[in-house]
């Protein structure tokens, strides 16, 4: 069966109603055309909101909100709106490691067990060898299903850790680029092992504060009775939704940090300035150019090469992306979560970058105004970006509509379940990803993979049944997986997998009265 949970999944790793202006910060201003652009592009992509600032040197150029908070409200986004920003995040936690490098706590080479006593992976070799540098630079053999212990979950940040010893490498380590969120959280609990602190509260004292990102924060919680916070939105059905923020905190140090423009704004000014911000260095040069510098090649996939048609090369840094465009090295990186897209990034040699943050999933606008942004400030007649994206967006939508028609047609119709519902009853268990709990629910099967993670099951075909998330943020975002039961030589039932990709064994029968 083809994995739709788990392509779905790693897309961790992007209307206009009102317009809130901040005056642009120095007199200048190249971007004359920009809000026609912009204008436009959220009418086409039907994107609720955004928020944008560009730097140039020291000086934001310019920064602006535009659209709404929320569909359907007249709640006007500007400078100071919150949004999620994703695997941007991720930039936070090299940083924090490399703030302890400066502090001669640790170096970027040191096995990570020398900090982390307790750390296990599968293999007892990478164990050993595996350093803090890898733990950032996406190269450590493991494959995606490790996404599934942190989306959704109820497993804290230690539990995710500790599972990892389960989880069986699909590469050799350090032999291919490979994008797992779990070793950027297993770099934020090396922060709070090395210092005895939460990583969160060292990236607060050590970071947000001295950039005075007064309005950033490493949990959703803290969204709880603040004003100006934007919500984030999915496709559901046909329509463009408001839905609540997925709390991340389990998986905060990959990707779960909320932030607005102002201060992602002094956030890309300190890497523009190679780790000086109004004039006090933050960090060391040294220290802020390693995470910039390449250490694990990106093949030139597709996905890449629509979004950035002129790059020769891409490289995984630690926490960054680097590629060439118009003849010059950038510095990038995007993320997206439930709802919410982001996207920053710069080009060293030119002193000039832009951070978008954007309140729509389903749209690709905030990539295509980057590099319109990029291409302006270098003084190149920038190109269409947004209706490119639109054209790839279609033929994208067009391909996984051929693949759902595909799966269709090898569904088995008229077949049943070998056995009678509430034989299939019970609960399931893997060691990596913890178990499951099936239920027999107004005669239909259910299967609950956490609090938030329950799925209706709708028979498919023989003893496989396709399920729909009741969260529908996660029913979005994931798709409809397949759940197959599976018999042993006694017709009992003893496993059952998801997608043909996660199995869970049986470790308890618990029939329904």
């Amino acid at each position: 069966m083809r994995k739709l949970y788990r392509n779905l999944l790693c897309t961790f790793c992007l209307f206009i109603l009102a317009s809130a202006a901040v005056p642009a910060i120095a007199d200048e201003n190249p971007l004359g055309g920009l809000d026609a652009y912009i204008k436009k592009g959220m009418s086409d992509w039907e994107l609720p909101g955004l928020a944008v600032a560009v730097v140039k040197g020291d000086e934001i150029i310019l920064m602006k909100g535009y659209g709404t908070r929320e569909i359907g409200k007249e709640l006007p986004v500007n400078e100071n709106t919150i949004f999620a920003i994703g695997s941007t995040s991720k930039a936070f936690t090299s940083l924090s490691v490399g703030l302890l490098v400066q502090d001669e706590k640790i170096s970027w080479d040191d096995p990570v067990i020398d900090h982390m006593k307790d750390f296990q992976l599968y293999d007892p070799w990478v164990t050993r060898e595996i350093r803090v540098r890898d733990l950032l630079a996406n190269r450590s053999g493991l494959g995606d299903a490790t996404d599934l212990l942190w989306y959704g979950t109820d497993f804290t940040r230690d539990q995710i850790v500790k599972r990892l010893r389960y989880a069986e490498p699909v590469a050799s380590f350090r032999y291919t680029y490979a994008y797992r969120n779990v070793m950027f959280l297993v770099a934020g609990q090396l922060v709070s092992a090395v210092t005895g602190t939460s990583w969160d509260n060292f990236l607060e004292e050590r970071v947000f504060k001295p950039l005075k990102m007064t309005r950033s924060s490493t949990t959703t919680q803290s969204l709880k009775g603040m004003d100006n916070v934007a919500s984030p939105h999915l496709r559901i059905g046909n329509k463009i939704t408001a839905v609540p923020y997925r709390n991340m905190d389990n998986i905060c140090p990959a990707g779960g940090i909320v932030s607005c423009i102002r201060d992602m704004a002094q956030w890309l000014r300190l890497h523009i300035n190679e780790g000086v911000f109004e004039g006090q260095r933050i960090i060391d040069r040294s220290v802020i150019q390693e995470t910039h510098t390449q250490q694990t090649p990106v093949p030139m996939n597709p996905a890449f090469l629509a979004k950035f048609p002129d790059a020769h090369r891409f490289d995984y840094c630690l926490s960054w992306v680097t590629l060439d465009h118009l003849g010059r090295l950038m510095v990038w990186h995007n993320g997206s979560i439930d709802g919410m897209h982001a996207v920053i990034g710069f080009i060293p040699s030119e002193k000039i970058g832009a951070v978008i943050l954007s309140n729509s999933e389903v749209q690709d606008f905030h990539e295509a105004l980057f590099l319109y942004i990029i291409d302006t400030l270098v003084g190149v007649p920038p190109r269409d970006w947004s209706t490119n994206y639109l054209k790839t967006r279609k033929t994208m939508e067009e391909k996984k509509a051929e693949v759902k028609e595909q799966l269709q047609k090898l569904r088995k119709k008229d077949t049943h379940p070998s056995l009678p519902l509430d034989v299939y009853t019970g609960t399931y268990s893997s060691k990596l990803n913890g178990p499951v709990r099936v239920t027999l629910e107004n005669d239909r099967l259910a299967i609950y993979c956490s609090t938030a993670l329950v799925a209706d099951l709708e028979h498919w075909h023989y003893d496989t049944f396709q399920g729909t998330w009741r969260d529908r943020s996660a029913d979005a975002r994931m798709g409809k997986p397949l759940f197959t039961f599976t018999l042993d030589g006694k017709a009992e039932v003893n496993a059952v997998s998801m997608d043909d990709f996660v199995i869970f064994e049986r470790i308890e029968v618990t029939p329904e009265k």
